[in-house]
Order: structure tokens, then sequence, then C-alpha cells
């Protein structure tokens, strides 16, 4: 079945009216500083091995997988680890990432740093007080730029 063009401008038309849509991907915490995988992944073979009381022979499979050219989602995927190595990797991922984002925030909040997200959400306000922004990945840098951009 195929669409009309008029019945496509029709809805393209419709969807503009509700306001702009816009999509932010981790690009934006990664240019701020963030640990992306990459960085991620080699934090973790660094700091994963002393938080394991025990050995676990699927972190090894991990780290060679890194070794080897996978990123980290897929090291990971290519074996079962145990319950106690998932939850130090979660455990020293949150440590990483909290301490990078309050680095970030602490320079935001004392003005000496202005994320760049902010200036480019300034100029959306400019075409009206409305827009939808959808991140696939929760993003503390959202919430700051709103915290310090929301129009009152």
């Amino acid at each position: 079945m195929a669409l009309e063009l008029s019945s496509v401008k029709r809805q393209l038309q419709d969807h503009l009216q509700e306001g702009l849509l816009l999509v932010v991907g981790t690009g934006l915490s990664i240019a701020e500083g963030i640990p992306g995988m990459w960085l991620l992944g080699e934090h973790l073979k660094t700091v994963i091995p002393s938080r394991l009381l025990a050995p676990d022979p699927a972190w090894n499979d991990v780290v060679a997988a890194l070794d080897a050219g996978d990123h980290l989602e897929a090291a990971m995927g290519k074996t079962n680890l145990h319950y106690k190595t998932v939850d130090a990797i979660i455990e020293e991922t949150a440590k990483l990432i909290l301490k990078k984002e309050l680095e970030v925030f602490a320079q935001v909040i004392s003005s000496a740093k202005t994320l760049p997200f902010t200036t480019f959400v300034k100029h959306l306000f400019k075409g009206g007080r409305k827009f939808h922004l959808i991140t696939p990945n929760y993003s503390n840098h959202l919430q700051v730029v709103e915290f310090f951009n929301t129009p009152f």
C-alpha cells in the first residue's frame, strides 16, 4: 500500500506542529568527559580482579575478548559471569560515572564551565516554549542543562 504524497505531507505537518523532537545520545555525555564503553572496559579490566574474592574464569574470557578488539557489550555477552562479578561491574561502573559526572557538575555549578548543550537549548526556546527530548540513555547532563535553563 503506497502512501500518497499529500498524506505524507499532512502527517509531517501535523507532527511538526506539536513542536520540535530532539534525540540525544551518549555522545553528549562523552563529549563532556564521561567515559564511553571503551574507557569503561579499560577501567573494569583494572579494578574488577581486585574486587573478586575468588577468580571468575568468565571474567578472564571478557578480558581476552576486550583485548582481542571486542567492545564491552560484545565481550560480556559471550559468557555467563558469576553474579558477584556482575555486582562488582555494576558498582564500579556507577562509581566511575558518578565521579566523572560530579567533576563536570562542580564546574557547571561554580560557573567555571558551560555545557555546549546549554547554549543549544537556549536557541531551541527561541522557537517556542515546547520541544520534545528523547534519550535512549539516562543523562544527568540533560538534567543539569534543564535545571539551569528552564525559563520560569
